[in-house]
């Protein structure tokens, strides 16, 4: 009897050990499975955490290089845009320069044909004056006494070197370009044209209107010209 009640008491404490077992057991596998499922949720939460910064570095990289893209192209259009503008800059400066040079070797050339001129004239005068010193004289007429003006008006059009001197224009539109004007003496012809004035005023001729006439001569003509007249 006593033998069977410590064998029950044996059994009722074994089975509540197993139960105590099989409830720690299963508490360990609820807490096992809560904290798997807890990891797994971490887990998910890191991957969606890795996956939302790889995502926001591949959109940030993406922008990065659109806007490197973007400030290189503005780049390449403002250093063309500075090219073009210096290139039209060089190109304006030189053909100003260009003009200048042209105009400045023009002028140059005017002085030169004038100064050329100034001493053929010099010279015709020098020699005809020496050739006839009792019968020739000429007097320069200054740009303020009232014949230069008078004869100076008969060229109402203005001045334009360079079609006078290279013969550019039309024939009855180019432009002369005064250097000096002389008064001409010449004795022979002088009393000869008094003597034509007497005989006229003797045979009764009507007085006839005055007409100048100008013309272009060379040196030699010119020299012809003031010894013999027309």
């Amino acid at each position: 009897m006593e033998f069977n009640d410590q064998l029950a008491e044996l059994t009722l404490a074994y089975q509540q050990e197993l139960r105590s077992i099989s409830t720690r057991k299963e508490r360990g596998i609820s807490n096992a499975q809560m904290l798997q499922r807890e990891l797994i949720e971490a887990l998910n939460d890191v991957e969606a955490c890795v996956t939302a910064g790889q995502t926001q570095i591949e959109e940030e990289k993406r922008r990065q290089l659109q806007l490197r893209e973007q400030n290189a192209k503005l780049l390449r259009e403002n250093v063309a845009k500075l090219q073009n503008d210096f290139c039209a800059s060089i190109k304006e400066q030189y053909e100003r320069e260009e003009r200048a040079l042209i105009e400045e070797e023009r002028d140059y050339e005017i002085m030169e044909l004038e100064a050329m001129a100034e001493q053929n004239q010099a010279l015709t005068i020098a020699t005809l004056q020496n050739a006839f010193p009792g019968k020739i004289a000429f007097q320069q007429l200054l740009q303020h006494m009232p014949d230069y003006r008078y004869i100076a008006e008969s060229f109402p059009r203005p001045t334009n070197q360079h079609e006078a001197l290279y013969c550019t224009g039309d024939q009855d539109d180019r432009e002369v370009h005064i250097l000096q004007i002389y008064r001409f003496f010449h004795d022979d012809l002088a009393a000869a044209f008094e003597a034509s004035a007497v005989r006229m005023d003797v045979e009764g001729g009507a007085g006839g209107a005055e007409l100048y006439l100008y013309m272009v001569a060379d040196d030699d003509e010119v020299i012809s010209l003031l010894q013999n007249g027309l």
